[in-house]
């Protein structure tokens, strides 16, 4: 038995990157609102998740239901929109690249 199986994307991934492979310009304007949508939503994230836990930690049940529950949610949502943002990137950037050796 595996530990971890192969994920298997959908089939609406091959068209995109396809439609990217041979739009280079677009490819890079998405690769530009990645990286800034990356840094947007990873800006400080380890300082908020290091305080919100020190919260919770310091207080307990009472800071939870004060909306430091909400907070620790919000900050692992933001954790992974920054690592989709930085995959799309980094699909960018292989395109990108390819092309550029391709030329």
């Amino acid at each position: 038995m595996k530990l971890f199986k192969r994920i298997r994307l959908p089939a609406l991934r091959r068209p995109i990157v396809r439609y990217l492979a041979r739009a280079p310009l677009v490819t890079l304007v998405l690769m530009a609102f990645c990286f800034l949508m990356f840094g947007y939503f990873s800006f400080n994230i380890f300082v908020l998740l290091q305080e919100n836990i020190r919260v919770i930690h310091d207080f307990g049940l009472m800071a939870l239901m004060d909306g430091a529950a909400r907070q620790l949610l919000e900050i692992i949502f933001n954790a992974f929109a920054s690592a989709a943002f930085f995959s799309g990137w980094k699909v960018c950037e292989r395109l990108i690249v390819d092309w550029t050796l391709r030329e």
